[in-house]
């Protein structure tokens, strides 16, 4: 009698252990299983009690910075990044959800992720942070998140930065991306890992329209995963956009983790800022996340732009594991170019260009014929472009067919790397200068957001290029006692590049902005204009010097004009003059005649004619180290003249 109770005992004790220990996606699937509220409830507690909420990581992960008066803000935009509904700007409250969401059962669709995995840095971090009970709350399978970093297979990291590209508003400043490399097994394996790009979606493709809604958060900005062969296709082959490649010192720990925040914040949208919360400074926050000591974006607070991330990388010492140059198409092609003799030159540009004169190889020593070949179906996949017509194919397949013939092997030319782009100055300017101008003394003073001139030092930037966003000067002078606004350039680009017998060449320029008009010697606000202009241009190249010339078309409104408005077409030539890599010259004169019914009245100034507009400016730099220069600056302006010695500092 006793023994069957002795088993029924047993068998209830038994049943009542296995039942404490019942998984948590066994309970209520409403929310929490009430067997593991009291553990969330523990977790959630010494999280308090620990602060997690305010460390680093956790803002790292949320993506919080301090707001302007008071507490913080994520800048991640996407709702479904945050359980909480207050996550944005409560990192608290989204810690708290995010735990109780670690309890949540798994979905049934297979389609769908449990949290643990949607999640997978946040959890990955609590899990080691607070040390999971994994019986009273199991680890989640995730085959969907194994099944795409199996894909990646990440084993390093590399920053990579394409060089800028001034015909596309979106890449004058360049751009960095980053690549998941797998293990190397060869040459040419880097080409199949998988880059993340942090790019807009721009909803037009107007450049005015880009520049204004990209600077005010106008466009959704997404992370994006690809094959590296395609951007290397794009910025290499397509755009002629040499790559340099940083390769990151990264342990397998921080390798993981940058992969694993990587595969959360996907699918979330960011508000995309031209200036500031762009590709540099996203890119930079993620590799925080791998390695939370690393401090790559608290040095800007305004202006981050994709050289930056390269200089705040290498910045940081030992960050930086190497680095190499994969030039572009266009640099190869020029380089093949050059080993050919000038007969030899010709008869390749004739190939490229789509002229049978196959017959003037014949008699040349077949290695020689390879070389003149290499470089002719060089340059004619340079001048169809990615999408040939069919008779551009044909022939293309033509020349490689008659390549093919030699059974000659040919390695890639060696190509001269240019400077990188962490030798250039910094981004942002100041200058300071004093002379004299008509009225006596002048002093002007200069604030450049970013970026370069065309007078400053040329090393790591596309050469005889600038770009300038909301530089700003004000002076004082004799004439006119008080400080006043001298100049603000909302946008200022030129491009000046020589012709090239393989390479018409465009130039280019344009530039918006506030400006004063000197031409009429008038003084105070009543000078300034706003006033819009621009054109193209042809440049030749001779050596380090490069003669160019512009066709200028104005249009203008302000006080300063008749009517308050003016229009003007001119010309304008000049010369640029670089002599080592310490001095450098530009020198530029003008004429603009305005149209009817605008104009600038007759000039105060003795001397001074109502007429033509001709300008005159002649800066000399000299380099004083990377990030400093002199300047000694003269200006005309009809009867007006200034020269001004200054130096001009950038951080």
């Amino acid at each position: 009698m006793h023994a069957p109770l002795n088993l029924v005992s047993i068998l209830a004790t038994a049943l009542a252990v296995l039942a404490s220990a019942v998984p948590a996606w066994a309970g209520d699937s409403e929310g929490t299983p009430q067997a593991d509220a009291s553990y969330l409830a523990e977790l959630q507690a010494e999280a308090d009690r620990h602060r997690l909420h305010e460390t680093r990581m956790w803002t790292l992960l949320g993506h919080y910075r301090p707001r302007w008066v008071a507490g913080v803000k994520s800048d991640v935009d996407g709702r479904g990044f945050f359980l909480s509904p207050e996550g944005k700007t409560n990192p608290r409250a989204e810690l708290q959800d995010t735990l109780a969401a670690f309890f949540e059962p798994t979905p049934d669709d297979p389609e769908l992720q449990n949290f643990q995995c949607a999640f997978r840095a946040r959890y990955q971090w609590l899990r080691d942070t607070l040390q999971f009970d994994p019986v009273r709350l199991p680890p989640a399978p995730c085959p969907i998140y194994d099944k795409w970093r199996q894909t990646l297979r990440p084993q390093s990291i590399t920053v990579v930065f394409a060089a800028a590209y001034l015909n596309n508003p979106a890449s004058m400043f360049g751009h960095t991306f980053l690549r998941l490399d797998r293990k190397k097994r060869g040459s040419g394996t880097d080409l199949l890992a998988y880059v993340v790009n942090f790019a807009a979606e721009p909803t037009t493709t107007n450049e005015l329209f880009y520049v204004i809604l990209g600077s005010t958060g106008g466009f959704p900005g997404r992370f994006s995963t690809v094959p590296y062969y395609l951007k290397v296709r794009e910025y290499n082959d397509i755009e002629s956009r040499d790559l340099w490649e940083y390769e990151l010192n990264l342990t397998p720990a921080e390798v993981d983790r940058v992969v694993a925040h990587l595969w959360e914040i996907g699918p979330h949208e960011m508000d995309y800022f031209y200036f500031d919360e762009n590709c540099s400074f996203q890119l930079l926050s993620i590799l925080e996340v791998g390695r939370p000591s690393l401090r790559l974006t608290a040095a800007f607070h305004d202006v981050v732009i994709p050289p930056d991330t390269v200089k705040a990388a290498l910045d940081n010492a030992g960050f930086v594991a190497s680095r190499t140059y994969r030039p572009s198409n266009y640099a190869v092609m020029l380089a093949r170019r050059d080993l050919l003799t000038d007969a030899e030159v010709e008869v390749a540009r004739a190939l490229g260009d789509g002229d049978d004169v196959t017959a003037a190889l014949e008699g040349h020593a077949p290695e020689r014929q390879a070389l003149v070949l290499d470089a002719a179906i060089a340059l004619h996949r340079y001048s169809v472009g990615p999408e040939p017509p069919d008779e551009d194919k044909k022939w293309g397949r033509a020349l490689l067919i008659r390549r093919g013939k030699l059974g000659i092997k040919t390695g890639p030319p060696a190509v001269a790397e240019p400077s990188p782009v962490e030798e250039g100055h910094a981004s942002h300017g100041l200058g300071l200068a004093a002379g004299v101008d008509s009225s006596g003394s002048l002093v002007v003073a200069t604030l450049q957001p970013s970026l370069h001139e065309v007078v400053a030092p040329q090393r790591g930037f596309a050469p005889n290029s600038e770009i300038r966003f909301f530089a700003t000067s004000v002076s004082i002078s004799d004439g006119d006692n008080r400080l006043g606004l001298e100049r603000l350039d909302v946008l200022r680009i030129q491009s000046i590049v020589p012709i090239d017998p393989w390479d018409p060449g465009f130039s280019w320029r344009l530039n918006t902005g506030i400006l004063r008009a000197r031409e009429n010697g008038c003084l105070g606000a009543k000078c300034l204009y706003a006033g819009f202009g621009g054109g193209p241009g042809l440049a030749v190249g001779l050596g380090d010097q490069v003669l160019y010339t512009f066709v200028d078309a104005e249009v203008a409104y302000g006080p300063a004009w008749k009517d308050d408005w003016g229009a003007g077409l001119g010309a304008s030539g000049g010369l640029i003059l670089q002599m080592g890599d310490v001095v450098r010259v530009v020198t530029e004169a003008g004429v603009t005649f305005d149209l009817d019914g605008g104009g600038l009245p007759a000039s105060p100034v003795p001397g001074d004619v109502d007429g033509p507009r001709v300008h005159v400016d002649s800066t000399l730099g000299i380099r004083l180290s990377k990030d400093a220069e002199l300047r000694l600056t003269y200006a005309q302006r009809r009867a007006y003249r200034s020269g001004l010695f200054g130096i001009v500092l950038y951080r």
